[in-house]
């Protein structure tokens, strides 16, 4: 694991703060298929760990770059996401941003697509983590 992740540790558990960017285009939102564990094969909201070096905010248009080559510009907060079994990997705490962007979206190593979905269209689609719920509460928001 990356030394500037933050991470805190009981016993062999960890516990890590991640930030989530629902990037919003037309009321459609850009998903990720995943091409790695965990959730490999589903679609996902673009995200990642938080450096200790940098803000929630920092972190959530960072992770956006990595993931979809999209400059975002924060719009406001969707909400944060606790449930301890959100993630297979550990104890995993979200913070989600609803977010515009500019630029043509892109792929990296983490993902085999990239699409922006309607409320619709994801009905259909199966979604890792707890996603769906990030999706249904920035649903209501755009």
């Amino acid at each position: 694991m990356d030394s500037d992740i933050c991470f805190m540790e009981k016993g062999k558990q960890k516990f890590g703060l991640t930030v989530d960017a629902v990037i919003v285009k037309d009321k459609k939102v850009l998903l990720i298929k995943r091409r790695t564990y965990p959730f490999q094969g589903t679609w996902v909201i673009p995200g990642g760990y938080v450096h200790f070096d940098e803000t929630l905010e920092e972190a959530c248009a960072r992770e956006a770059k990595e993931e979809t080559g999209l400059e975002v510009k924060i719009k406001g907060i969707i909400g944060a996401y606790s449930k301890s079994d959100r993630d297979p990997r550990g104890r995993q705490v979200t913070v989600a941003y609803l977010c515009s962007a500019s630029g043509t979206p892109r792929g990296n190593e983490e993902s085999s697509e990239l699409q922006f979905f309607s409320k619709k269209e994801i009905g259909s689609l199966e979604i890792g983590f707890d996603h769906s719920e990030i999706l249904e509460c920035a649903f209501s928001k755009i």
